[in-house]
């Protein structure tokens, strides 16, 4: 018997249909299957009969008890990005059995879903037809180790089959958006209940917004969906000029139209950028408009024509309304920038941060006993200025006679434990943080282990007190009570990226650090001298390290308040409160649904809420010295600012860091995929990685087609050869 049989018997005895093609051909043998797919047959003595008479036949497989997701890549057609934009959007399919055809494509095989559906040649998706066909019922695929009839080429399993009951499920979400159903349905969501409510007399701004979004179209998982929101939001918070108070309601109410609604937090997102995005009108521009009454001819010309790029937080370094901190963060800032041979933003706006959180340590607290002292690390390539703001932070501290609290770095534990007891709080900058990350990580040495041991500990005692060492001579260790450490870091991206290890996230210093990667080096400037910098910055620098706060039970300045500060309580506006204790059960969520197949994410979110608690502080120290608070926008940018560089670390992490030798290939893999354009052949990556292709095709198995990468096959002059794209580059959901 020929391997096409026992394939055949195969697959009939694990509960699939199958029926015969021609001798590569797509065409049915007329003589077994005279009715085409409906001849299909799961008895494996009728199989056996058709493949002796008939041994070299192809194998084709009715779809009656299967839906099989079918991925075109020739002839101009990009299935392969078309399922990573489907992927993008509504999520991730299950790994499962996949056949690689022999002219580019592969198949997915998965149950039959209980909804209605339909096979569809050329899927719909955005208003366009996608590389991407879905076979189901009385349609058919053809499968190994099937020969293509156009190259000779013969299909073969990537992910082997197994028995048909055993199939992966389809998401609700991929049934419901992207399927197409038989019967047209229509989900129509309930009209909202109007959160705020109509005037009554006459139309008020917020009435007439509601009257212009009531005639936007709800957005649509594959219909633009993602840009259509943010164009919403444009409309009523920069159109019609709405505050967040006037408008938010309104975009609850068209989200509750959406399929499927966004989460909130996509919504404050969506808002966010619709205010700190360019526009080409004034904002409140639709507001004086006054011929309109009722808009019953609205304008969505502008809707969809956005580009998800300009609102993709994984497409810039970071958001430039993140950048954005009143006060004095903001005037040091600025004047780096100004100064800087390379002016670089996050460079400044970090070493801004840094000098605020050095200032206020062992002063203030929150009314949720969170302190202000951060670990923050910039990270930007060779000749960037990553050296002009911690020049900035040691002329202000010295002119206020702080400079003695700057250290570049230590050589050991012991001696930044001399350090902090003396003077109690320390602002360390130091350049090429990598280096000092490797050091942990080797812990060759004692002094190095004892360092690092020292920092994480001095990051959790703010709340308490620190004791070191007994030294020679003494009864006593050595204490401080809260003390404040503040790093400022610097690094260059590849050198970070090679000196984290599992371990350092896990347990070690880098998963405590906010870490902000930079943008390309910009163009050049004269430089300022650092002495140039303004009266304003010093002023308020001053006020800072004068500042003593009272005894709250006696009104007056303790005399022990230099051994157990007193701390001014920044008071919570109820709106802060909220956001805050929602970002908290976000991240607990976060941490959760990651804990379960990715310990390293799940250990990135369970810092993120302290981190956005810590910098709500430094934000409203800076907002307003005198009488700082912690107001709902100090309380969003915060939290804003924490998840979003919690999300790039966990992508700088599923990208660089191994968990094991496997992974490590794994790795490897997608980075030369990555740097190689987003294609690599199957030869290209066995000579760039020095492993076998027993090693490739394992790790390759292991990525998941689809939710990593896509395989094709691609003819050539010669005989075809195999080409893997990198699909997503975010870590895993």
């Amino acid at each position: 018997m020929t391997v096409f049989f026992e394939e055949a018997d195969r697959l009939v005895r694990l509960g699939y249909h199958v029926f015969q093609y021609l001798p590569r051909s797509k065409l049915p043998n007329v003589e077994t299957a005279p009715n085409g797919c409906i001849s299909a047959t799961d008895d494996p003595d009728t199989v056996k009969d058709w493949w002796t008479r008939f041994p070299q036949c192809n194998i084709a497989l009715r779809c009656d008890n299967v839906l099989v997701i079918d991925v075109d890549n020739k002839n101009g057609k990009d299935g392969s990005g078309d399922f990573s934009r489907i992927v993008e959007r509504v999520g991730p399919v299950p790994n499962g059995p996949i056949s690689a055809s022999g002219n580019g494509g592969y198949h997915l095989l998965f149950q039959r879903p209980d909804a209605d559906v339909k096979g569809v040649n050329g899927l719909k998706w955005d208003g366009k037809k996608t590389g991407i066909d879905i076979q189901v019922g009385n349609q058919y695929i053809v499968v190994p180790p099937s020969i293509h009839p156009e190259n000779g080429k013969a299909y073969r399993w990537h992910t082997d089959v197994g028995p048909v009951d055993e199939l992966p499920t389809l998401p609700e979400d991929w049934v419901k958006y992207v399927l197409p159903h038989r019967t047209a349905e229509i989900i129509v969501p309930e009209t909202p209940t109007l959160i705020l409510p109509r005037s009554q007399a006459g139309l008020s701004p917020v009435d007439r917004c509601r009257l212009y979004v009531e005639k936007i179209p709800p957005c649509v998982a594959g219909q633009g969906g993602d840009t259509q929101l943010f164009a919403t939001a444009c409309a009523i918070f920069w159109d019609f000029g709405l505050s967040e108070t006037e408008g938010m309601p309104l975009l609850l109410e068209y989200n509750a139209r959406c399929l499927p609604p966004w989460p909130q937090r996509r919504l404050d997102y969506k808002m966010n950028a619709a205010l700190t995005a360019s526009h080409d009108k004034p904002r409140g521009h639709k507001l004086e408009e006054s011929t309109i009454k009722t808009y019953s001819e609205v304008d969505l010309s502008g809707i969809l024509v956005q580009t998800r790029s300009k609102i993709d937080k994984n497409s810039e370094p970071m958001p430039e309304h993140l950048l954005h901190v009143p006060g004095f963060v903001h005037d040091v800032s600025q004047f780096s920038l100004s100064g800087a041979p390379h002016p670089n933003p996050s460079m400044a706006t970090l070493g801004a941060l840094a000098c605020q959180s050095f200032l206020v340590s062992r002063k203030v607290r929150s009314e949720l006993t969170t302190r202000p002292s951060v670990y923050l690390l910039a990270l930007a390539g060779s000749g960037t200025g990553k050296d002009y703001p911690r020049l900035v932070n040691q002329y202000i501290l010295t002119h206020i006679g702080m400079g003695s609290h700057i250290v570049d770095t230590c050589a050991s534990g012991e001696g930044l434990e001399d350090l902090i007891v003396v003077k109690q709080v320390l602002l360390m900058q130091t350049d090429e943080f990598n280096f000092m990350l490797s050091d942990f990580a080797k812990g060759q040495e004692s002094r190095f282990r004892s360092l690092e041991s020292v920092i994480l500990r001095l990051y959790s005692a703010v709340r308490g007190s620190y004791t070191g060492r007994v030294k020679a001579g003494k009864e006593k260790p050595l204490t401080v009570q809260q003390p404040g450490l503040v790093i400022f870091g610097t690094a260059t991206p590849e050198r970070f990226r090679r000196a984290l290890t599992v371990d350092m996230i896990e347990g070690g210093l880098a998963s405590r650090c906010i870490v902000v990667e930079s943008d390309q080096r910009r163009r050049g400037q004269k430089s300022k001298e650092v002495d140039e910098i303004s009266d304003d910055i010093l002023e308020v620098a001053n006020y800072w390290s004068a500042f003593s706060p009272v005894d709250p039970q006696t009104g007056k300045q303790s005399n022990l308040g230099l051994i157990y500060p007193n701390l001014l309580v920044i008071p919570l506006t109820p709106e802060a409160d909220s956001i805050l204790a929602d970002f908290e059960q976000y991240a607990d969520d976060q941490n959760m649904k990651h804990a379960r197949k990715n310990n390293i994410a799940a250990i990135l979110w369970t810092r993120v809420y302290e981190a956005a608690g810590r910098l709500a502080i430094v934000y409203a120290c800076s907002k307003n010295h005198k009488e700082p608070i912690i107001d709902k926008d100090t309380a969003r940018w915060a939290c804003n600012f924490a998840e979003w560089t919690c999300e790039q670390t966990n992508l700088m992490v599923a990208r660089h860091v191994a968990e094991n030798a496997f992974h490590a290939i794994w790795l490897r893999i997608e980075d030369v995929i990555r740097t190689n354009g987003g294609h690599a052949s199957q030869s290209l990556l066995i000579n760039k990685l020095k492993i076998s292709s027993k090693q490739l095709q394992e790790a390759i198995e292991a990525m998941g087609i689809g939710r990593r990468i896509a395989l094709a096959e691609i003819p050539t002059k010669g005989r075809t050869r195999t080409e893997y794209t990198l699909l997503s580059p975010e870590q895993e959901e």
